[in-house]
């Protein structure tokens, strides 16, 4: 029998569950300033969005909704709307969809240029710059996105899906 292949596993997301680990999600995020909260209409509706900032008093939230697998455009327009004020921090609330759209935000608004995604992943010019502190709240189970450095976009005008990759999009 052939000796098994030896492996390794770096991964510096902390992970924090079971009951009550949503309540210390304040403690992941900077005192004061603004954070986005990305998540889905359906969270928004059910509540679940504001009882999440209910426990996080002392920062000022944008809630920003996105559709299952959003688009490239879709998110370079959200990018456009929402670049111009200062963000301390992202987090996601949701599944793999809502995970990668704030990956892919947190590392949007840390740009300069007016339409990143367009430069970065259709013209290829890499200049990606580190995104803001991220926590993601996963809702769903199966994509892993809570724990990987990396985030998928959908192209609808190229009939593609891309993505984005790095260090710096490692959930905290």
């Amino acid at each position: 029998m052939p000796e098994p292949q030896c492996w390794q596993q770096h991964n510096p997301v902390h992970i924090i569950c079971g009951s009550g680990s949503r309540k210390q999600l304040a403690k992941h995020l900077p005192v004061a300033g603004r954070v986005l909260l990305v998540t889905s209409e359906g969270t928004v509706r059910r509540g679940e969005a504001q009882a999440l900032i209910q426990n996080c008093m002392g920062v000022e939230w944008t809630v920003q909704t996105i559709t299952p697998n959003p688009d490239l455009d879709q998110l370079d327009d959200i990018h456009t709307k929402l670049h111009p004020q200062a963000w301390v921090a992202v987090v996601a609330l949701g599944g793999g969809s809502v995970i990668d759209a704030a990956k892919t935000l947190a590392l949007a608004l840390q740009s300069p240029h007016s339409r990143p995604l367009q430069l970065w992943l259709r013209e290829g010019k890499l200049d990606l710059p580190e995104p803001r502190p991220l926590v993601c709240l996963p809702t769903t189970a199966g994509t892993g996105a809570e724990v990987t450095p990396f985030a998928t976009v959908w192209d609808g005008a190229r009939h593609k899906k891309c993505s984005l990759g790095g260090l710096g999009l490692f959930p905290a």
